[in-house]
C-alpha cells in the first residue's frame, strides 16, 4: 500500500511539472554536452598502483635523484658518412628542446664522451669528432660498442637522439602538450625521423582510446537504434527510448568534464557500457507500459504509468543493485584506475535507472491515449521462437535431483579447474592500437635493440669506497653475464670505460685502487657532468649499470628482473654490496601482482554484497546459494576461455570477474522476481516456475542480445587488450544466459 502511494505520488508530481522538468533536462543536456569537450584521458603510471605502494614511491625517488625515466627516442635516418652535414641542425634542435620547460636534457652522438689519455691524465673527449678519419672513428665505435650502439645503428644508417623529460610528477599536468611540442620540433627538423619511447606510447594510448571511445559510442548508438526498432512493441516509443538512453551518458561525462577528472584506459569504455545498460532498463519499462495499455484499454494515463511501474520497478531495481555491486566492488580493488571505473560506472547506472523512469513519464504524457489504444503499431514478433525456447527450458528443468546436481558440479569443476591455469600478464604492445606509432616502435626497436631501460645501482655497505679493485672485477663479470642474456640489448657502466682504457693503453696497470680513485679523473668528470647515463655516485658510494631491452610483457620483465638478481647474487655473494633495480620496468612488472589482488578483492566484495542481498531478499541461506551457484559458472567459464585461447589476465581484463557476476545476476533476478511473485499468488513451485520461465524468457533473451551487441562493438577495438575485454564480456553474457535459462530453473525446481 505504501509503495502504491509513493508510485502514484511520483507519477502525479512529474506529470504536473513536466514542462519545467523538460526544460531542466534540456538545459542540463546542453551544459553537459559542452562539458564533454573538456573530458581528457590520463594513463599515468600512478593510477595502476595502490596508494603508498613502496615500488612506485621508490620509482619517484629514483627519478628525482637520477633524472627522469620519461625518455623519448628518435631515430634520425642519416648515413654516418653524411653526419657532419646535419651536425649543426642536430645541435640547434637539441638546444631548442633543452630550452623547453618540460625537457630535462637531450643526448646524442654529439654529447657522448670517452676517456683519452693525455700525458698522465685522462681527459674527457668527444666520441664523435668530424676531424677524425672515418676509419679511426669506426674503430673507436667498435672499442666503445656498449656506448656507440645506443647512439648509432650497426649499419651506420641511423643516429639516435634521446630527449629526457622532467620527472613524471612534474610534467603530469602538461604531458600531452609537452610531448606534442617535442614531436613537432623533431619532425620540423627531421621529417622522416622515427619517434618512440614510453612517453610517446603513453600518449598514443590516450589518443587511441579517446578516438575509440567516441567511435564506440557512436556505433553503439546506431546499434541501439536498430535494436529498438526490433525490440520495442511500438515505434512511437522510439523517441522516448533514445532520450532515456542518451541522457545518462551525456550527463555522466558532462559531470566528469565539469569536475576535471580524467578518464583512463578502462573508464573510457563506460560510454558504450552505459548505453547498453540504459537500453536494457528502458526496454523493460516500455514493454511493461505496452502490456498495461493492452490489458487496460479504458484506464487513465496515470493508471497506465502506475501499472508499468508496478510491473517493472522491482526487477529493474534488483538488477540495477546487482550490477552496481559488481562495479562498486571495483572501488575496493585498491588501484586508482579501477576505482575510477567502479565509481563512474556506478554513478552512470544510477543515472540510467532514474532517468529512464523520468523520461518515460514525461514522454508518455505527450501521447494521445486514443491513438495508443486503437493500434499496437507493431505486432509482437518471434512468439513461436520464444515458445520453443521456453519448452526446452521447462523440459530441462524436470531433470532429476541427481542429474541436476551432477551437471552443476561438473560444470563448476571443469571450468574452475581450467580457470586455475589462466595466465597473468600485461603486454604493453597489446595496449597500443594498430597504426603508425606501433609500426615506428617496432622499427625503432629493431634498429636500437630496445627502447626501454633499467638502472642497476650497486651500493657498498662497507666502510670505504665501492670503487676498489675487487668490486671492479666483480662488476666486469656481472656485466659480462648480463650481456649474454637474450633479452638484454646493451649494458653500459663505468666498466665499459675501464675496459676500454685497459685495452687501448696496455702500458697502464689497473691494479691499484688508489689509481682508480685518484688518477682516473674521468670518473669524477662523469659524475659531475650529470651524464644522460648514470655511471657513479661517489657521495652515495654507488656504481650504476644501465640496461636497455625491447618492449616486454609484465611477466617477461618479472622474469628478467629475477635473472638479474640471480646473476648479481652469484657474482657478489659475500661482497658487502647490495643492488637496487630502478626504472619504469620495475613498476610495470608489479602489475601482475596488482591485477591478481584487484581481481580477488573486487570479486570477493561483489560476491559478498550480492550474497548478503540475496539472503536478505529471500530470507534463506539455502535459497541464496541456489541462486548464486549458476551465476558462478560464467565467471569460471570466462577464465577457462582465457586459458584455452591464451588471453591473459591483464590491466583491461582485471575487472572481468565482478562485472560478469553483476551481468549474470541480472538474468537470475528477473526470473527469481516473477517466480516469487507467482508463489505469493498461490501457485505451486512447479506452476510458478513454468509461469516465470514463460514470462521472462523473451526479456532475458532480449537483454542478453542487447548487452552482447554493445560488448561486440568493443571486441572490434584496434587495441588488442580492449578487444579481448569486449570478447570476454560477449562470451560471459551468452554463458550467463544459458546457465540462467537451463540450470537455474532446474535447481529451483529441485532444491527450492
Amino acid at each position: 500500500m505504501a509503495t502504491t502511494i509513493v508510485f502514484r505520488g511520483i507519477i502525479d508530481r512529474v506529470l504536473r511539472a513536466r514542462f519545467y522538468l523538460s526544460i531542466a533536462l534540456a538545459a542540463l543536456f546542453i551544459f553537459s554536452g559542452y562539458q564533454l569537450t573538456t573530458v581528457k584521458l590520463d594513463n599515468a603510471i600512478s593510477i595502476w598502483f595502490v596508494d603508498n605502494d613502496p615500488t612506485y614511491k621508490s620509482y619517484v625517488d629514483f627519478q628525482e635523484r637520477y633524472g627522469s625515466d620519461e625518455i623519448i627516442v628518435a631515430s634520425i635516418p642519416i648515413d654516418f658518412n653524411e653526419f657532419s652535414s646535419i651536425r649543426d641542425l642536430l645541435k640547434a634542435l637539441q638546444d631548442r628542446l633543452e630550452n623547453k620547460i618540460s625537457v630535462e636534457r637531450t643526448f646524442s652522438l654529439l654529447d657522448a664522451t670517452y676517456p683519452l689519455l693525455v700525458g698522465e691524465t685522462f681527459v674527457e673527449t668527444k666520441l664523435y669528432d668530424p676531424a677524425r678519419s672515418g676509419s679511426a672513428q669506426l674503430k673507436l665505435f667498435g672499442q666503445l660498442a656498449d656506448l656507440s650502439s645506443q647512439l648509432i645503428t650497426s649499419d651506420r644508417k641511423n643516429s639516435f637522439l634521446y630527449i629526457q623529460l622532467r620527472p613524471s610528477s612534474a610534467i603530469e599536468q602538461q604531458r600531452s602538450v609537452a610531448i606534442a611540442e617535442v614531436l613537432a620540433e623533431i619532425k620540423g627538423s627531421f621529417p622522416e625521423a622515427l619517434i618512440s619511447g614510453p612517453p610517446v606510447l603513453n600518449e598514443s594510448y590516450n589518443e587511441g582510446l579517446f578516438f575509440e571511445a567516441t567511435l564506440f559510442g557512436g556505433l553503439s548508438f546506431l546499434v541501439i537504434v536498430l535494436l529498438l526498432l526490433r525490440l520495442l512493441p511500438r515505434r512511437k516509443f522510439l523517441g522516448i527510448a533514445l532520450v532515456a538512453i542518451v541522457l545518462p551518458t551525456v550527463y555522466l561525462f558532462g559531470f566528469i568534464g565539469f569536475l576535471g577528472i580524467p578518464l583512463n584506459m578502462v573508464s573510457a569504455l563506460i560510454p558504450t557500457l552505459l548505453l547498453v545498460y540504459a537500453l536494457s532498463d528502458t526496454v523493460h519499462i516500455l514493454n511493461a507500459l505496452d502490456r498495461a495499455i493492452a490489458s487496460n484499454p479504458s484506464v487513465t494515463r496515470n493508471e497506465l504509468l502506475y501499472q508499468a511501474f508496478r510491473i517493472s520497478f522491482v526487477p529493474c531495481g534488483l538488477t540495477t543493485l546487482t550490477t552496481l555491486a559488481g562495479y562498486i566492488a571495483l572501488y575496493f580493488s585498491g588501484l586508482p584506475a579501477l576505482k575510477a571505473m567502479g565509481l563512474f560506472a556506478s554513478l552512470g547506472i544510477l543515472f540510467a535507472f532514474v532517468i529512464a523512469y523520468l523520461v518515460v513519464i514525461i514522454g508518455f504524457s505527450f501521447f494521445k491515449l486514443s491513438e495508443l489504444h486503437s493500434t499496437a503499431d507493431k505486432p509482437v514478433k518471434n512468439q513461436n521462437s520464444f515458445a520453443a525456447v521456453t519448452r526446452v527450458i521447462l523440459a530441462v528443468s524436470h531433470l532429476s535431483k541427481f542429474r541436476v546436481s551432477a551437471l552443476t558440479v561438473v560444470a563448476l569443476a571443469l571450468s574452475l579447474l581450467v580457470a586455475t591455469w589462466v595466465r597473468v600478464d600485461t603486454d604493453s604492445a597489446d595496449l597500443l592500437s594498430e597504426g603508425a606509432i606501433k609500426k615506428e616502435l617496432i622499427t625503432l626497436e629493431q634498429q636500437l635493440g630496445g627502447s626501454f631501460r633499467l638502472q642497476l645501482d650497486l651500493q657498498s655497505t662497507a666502510i670505504g669506497s665501492i670503487l676498489n679493485e675487487a668490486n671492479i672485477e666483480r662488476l666486469t663479470e656481472f656485466t659480462n653475464r648480463l650481456r649474454q642474456h637474450k633479452q638484454i640489448a646493451s649494458v653500459l657502466s663505468i666498466e665499459t670505460f675501464i675496459r676500454f682504457a685497459r685495452e687501448r693503453y696496455p702500458q697502464l696497470r689497473f691494479r691499484s685502487a688508489d689509481f682508480l680513485e685518484k688518477d682516473l679523473r674521468f670518473i669524477r668528470e662523469l659524475e659531475s657532468q650529470q651524464s644522460f647515463f648514470s655511471f657513479i655516485d661517489l657521495d652515495r658510494n654507488v656504481l650504476s649499470v644501465t640496461l636497455s631491452f625491447p618492449q616486454l610483457s609484465s611477466a617477461d620483465i618479472s622474469a628478467l628482473l629475477a635473472d638479474i638478481n640471480r646473476e648479481f647474487e652469484a657474482v657478489f655473494e659475500g661482497a658487502e654490496v647490495e643492488m637496487k633495480i630502478n626504472g619504469f620496468a620495475t613498476v610495470f612488472a608489479k602489475l601482475n601482482q596488482f591485477v591478481v589482488e584487484s581481481q580477488l578483492y573486487s570479486f570477493a566484495f561483489a560476491l559478498l554484497g550480492i550474497g548478503l542481498f540475496l539472503i536478505a531478499y529471500l530470507r534463506s541461506f539455502k535459497r541464496a546459494i541456489v541462486i548464486i551457484i549458476p551465476n558462478l559458472i560464467p565467471i569460471f567459464a570466462v577464465l577457462a576461455f582465457m586459458t584455452i585461447f591464451d588471453i591473459p589476465l591483464g590491466v583491461t581484463t582485471a575487472m572481468i570477474a565482478p562485472i560478469v557476476l553483476g551481468i549474470a545476476m541480472d538474468d537470475s533476478l528477473h526470473l527469481l522476481y516473477h517466480f516469487r511473485k507467482s508463489i505469493t499468488t498461490g501457485y505451486s513451485v512447479s506452476e510458478a516456475l513454468n509461469h516465470a520461465v514463460s514470462y521472462t524468457t523473451p526479456a532475458l533473451v532480449v537483454s542478453s542480445v542487447s548487452l552482447s551487441a554493445g560488448f561486440m562493438i568493443i571486441a572490434f577495438s584496434a587495441t588488442p587488450a580492449v578487444a579481448d575485454f569486449g570478447l570476454l564480456c560477449v562470451f560471459a553474457v551468452l554463458v550467463a544466459l544459458i546457465a540462467d535459462l537451463l540450470l537455474l530453473p532446474a535447481l529451483i525446481r529441485r532444491f527450492w
